[in-house]
């Protein structure tokens, strides 16, 4: 194992070397991007021609039918009706974040829901009314594609499911560290052979998961 000297920390992504240098008509190009609505989505036309790469899905069968996409905007309502019972798009919201924690789900309903629906609406990263005009909606896509695209945000993400699985902070130092010099190389090599020594199962799916997640953004940015 190769050790180094000085420890890098997620703040070494300070410099030219990051993702922030891609513009936003590259990352609107090439992040994908799902809208789950079992009716029609007014703007998905307008927000393909101005440049988003999107697609709409009445309602999916399985959470694996999300695994391409970067972010999911996810109806409350009349979705998920195969896999959650009364609190439909609610419910959806929370089992795709449990399966893909690193992927960015917003939530959004063109009516109100009673208050027991905020359990699972809790997960969401976000909301968005689906009112809103085609204005807001591309606002908030944005925010969203330049926060799923930065480095520091999603070695955070990572970084949070680590600490609530226990790991010990110099563990995590070494994580981060190994993170940063691959985000910096575009090489996740060294960092593979750390955590494939990990005996925790949860702690390699969790690793694997900011590999796995971090490399579809740099193929965007590359």
């Amino acid at each position: 194992m190769c050790l180094y000297l000085i420890r890098k920390n997620i703040n070494d992504l300070n410099g030219t070397n990051t993702f922030k240098d891609v513009t936003l008509k590259l990352l609107k190009r090439d992040t994908k991007i799902l809208i789950i609505d079992d009716g029609d989505f007014i703007f998905l036309d307008l927000l393909r021609k101005n440049g988003y790469n999107i697609e709409h899905k009445k309602d999916i069968s399985s959470v694996l039918d999300v695994a391409a996409y970067h972010i999911i905007f996810c109806d409350v309502r009349g979705v998920g009706k195969d896999l959650s019972g009364k609190f439909e798009g609610a419910h959806l919201v929370r089992l795709i974040k449990n399966e893909y924690p690193e992927k960015m789900v917003i939530s959004y309903s063109a009516i109100g829901y009673d208050s027991t629906y905020e359990e699972y609406l809790s997960f969401a990263d976000g909301r968005i009314s689906k009112g809103s005009s085609i204005e807001d909606w591309s606002s908030c896509i944005d925010e969203y594609i330049k926060k799923i695209a930065d480095p520091k945000y999603i070695w955070e993400n990572t970084r949070s499911r680590l600490e609530k699985e226990g790991v010990p902070t110099i563990k995590i130092a070494q994580y981060e560290d190994r993170y940063v010099r691959a985000i910096q190389s575009g090489s996740f090599e060294n960092m593979k052979k750390l955590f494939n020594k990990s005996e925790n199962a949860t702690v390699i799916k969790i690793l694997s998961d900011l590999v796995e997640f971090a490399l579809s953004i740099i193929k965007v940015v590359n």
